[in-house]
């Protein structure tokens, strides 16, 4: 399966997080019956990667791009560490979509106008992610790691002593590309699109919890992000997969900035976004 999903601000910022997940490099979908939901003022896929487009009004103190007007700029957050033997979100499946981009030559090396990789970025600060998850549930996992290797739930999401910060790594892809495409869009010219390759995944996890493979909401971390940091006050996440987007339909459910919408196959993991 593959997901996608897309924020979009006023101003303009647009954020898509693709994903593989039936293997190293994952298949493609079958939609037999679509379901379409959306969420607006109330408002078992695997989420990899995260593309920002934006424009607004006041630049920040730090520069990411240095100087640089890349068409795309990219982060990857492959976090090795976090895997578990047999299982689909595999440790393998960054890995091999960079080999696939190496042999079709898509690299900075290649594309040298084109591409930047951001290779020095931070962890996403526990307190950026508690703005979209709840404090106990945050803590809860870091206490967790000591007890890893252990699964949380039926789906199977698994942990290993390395996986918190694993988490926070993959979220703060999200903000370090929010930040390098608003960076760009105050140059003037074209705007540089944002891409990064990151796991775990991230659309799944709800409020208080893990889910589905899924342990921070990479997605809606990236969006507050730009919100708090950026001064974006409206958000649409479109969120394309086979599975419904609970997770991060469930942490802006009741915030009128925000708006969610879900195109999923009816009746997938995990049974919820139905239509009507």
């Amino acid at each position: 399966t593959s997901t996608h999903q897309t924020i979009i601000a006023v101003p303009l910022f647009v954020a898509r997080m693709a994903g593989l997940c039936c293997g190293p490099l994952g298949c493609a979908v079958g939609f037999h019956q679509l379901a379409l939901h959306k969420t607006q003022v109330k408002s078992r896929c695997t989420p990899l990667s995260l593309v920002v487009r934006c424009s607004a009004s006041e630049p920040g103190a730090m520069s990411v791009l240095g100087g640089a007007a890349p068409r795309l700029v990219f982060a990857t957050a492959a976090n090795l560490e976090h895997n578990q033997l047999g299982h689909p979100e595999s440790a393998d499946r960054i890995p091999a979509i960079l080999e696939a981009l190496e042999a079709a030559r898509l690299t900075p090396e290649d594309r040298v106008n084109d591409l930047m990789e951001i290779k020095d970025f931070s962890l996403a600060p526990k307190e950026a992610v508690m703005k979209v998850h709840k404090d106990t549930y945050v803590k809860s996992l870091n206490f967790l790691m000591s007890r890893a290797p252990m699964v949380l739930d039926t789906a199977p999401t698994y942990v290993t002593p390395d996986s918190y910060d694993a988490g926070l790594r993959a979220a703060g892809t999200g903000m370090v590309l929010v930040d390098a495409v608003m960076e760009g869009s105050y140059s003037g010219g074209t705007t540089p699109t944002g891409f990064g390759l990151c796991r775990p995944p991230g659309h799944h996890a709800v409020p208080k919890g893990a889910m589905g493979f899924c342990l921070f909401g990479t997605v809606a971390v990236a969006a507050r992000h730009a919100q708090m940091k950026h001064g974006l006050k409206r958000v649409a996440i479109v969120d394309f997969d086979v599975h419904h987007g609970n997770g991060t339909q469930d942490i802006f459910y009741n915030d009128p900035d925000v708006l969610f919408i879900s195109a999923h196959q009816e009746g997938s993991y995990p049974g919820t976004g139905k239509a009507g």
